[in-house]
């Protein structure tokens, strides 16, 4: 299953913001056993963004999206994907009226711009959860999700809830060797176990070892073989 993120905000292009969705998701996809090919940023426009998600859900299985659902003039994600697939965007009454009292209870009133988080592409699936007015949106094989991390967390396993793959064994170790000097077994590695993925990571001064290397796989027998033999051949340890 392969998996796509697209982050949607001029806050994160200016670093007025640090992106922590991102993060989530490829933390999430790796412990699932699913694929994270891409993530993109891009800015507020609506141009940009119906581009780029017609892409992306031609390109991969699942497509989230994060940010730009709010009430501001600078959330633009359904707009967006109304006109990347040429759909009208129509209010969605069961979330109004959610929201509705959802803002009732503050003392707050549904005006017009709050009316832009409940209208939805037509042909969208709204699913509504108990506890809070904000529903999860989806359409095609896009997921839309709030930028706000809170929200963003809140929203993400009823989307993963929904896919499972292999995960693959993780397994992490470091070695006093510089990068330079251990480059070519790590090469050899692969070649005796390519159903293994390797990484490796130079450490920040300070720390325990100069070199953290990093190996991935689903077969068991394979990665404790390497793992065995890059210990010896590096002079490494488990982390």
């Amino acid at each position: 299953m392969k998996v796509g993120l697209l982050l949607i905000g001029d806050e994160l292009l200016s670093g007025k913001i640090k992106d922590k969705n991102g993060h989530l998701v490829a933390q999430t996809c790796f412990a699932r056993g699913l694929e994270l090919h891409e993530i993109r940023v891009v800015p507020d426009q609506v141009a940009t963004i119906a581009s780029v998600i017609e892409t992306m859900s031609g390109q991969w299985d699942v497509v989230i999206t994060s940010g730009g659902i709010g009430p501001t003039h600078d959330d633009k994600t359904f707009e967006a994907l109304s006109q990347a697939f040429a759909q009208p965007l129509e209010t969605h009454e069961p979330t109004r009226q959610k929201l509705e009292g959802y803002l009732s209870s503050r003392g707050q009133v549904l005006n017009n711009a709050r009316m832009k988080m409940v209208r939805f592409p037509k042909g969208a699936v709204v699913e509504g959860f108990p506890d809070v007015w904000l529903p999860l949106v989806s359409f095609k094989n896009i997921f839309i999700l709030p930028g706000v991390p809170s929200l963003f967390a809140m929203l993400l396993p009823p989307v993963f809830q929904r896919f499972s793959g292999t995960p693959k064994k993780l397994v992490e170790l470091g070695t006093q060797m510089p990068e330079g000097d251990l480059a070519e077994d790590l090469s050899r590695a692969l070649e005796k176990w390519p159903e293994i993925d390797i990484g490796s990571y130079p450490q920040e001064r300070g720390n325990a070892f100069r070199v953290k290397i990093c190996l991935e796989s689903i077969n068991q027998q394979a990665l404790e073989e390497a793992v065995h033999w890059l210990c010896e051949t590096l002079q490494a340890k488990k982390l």
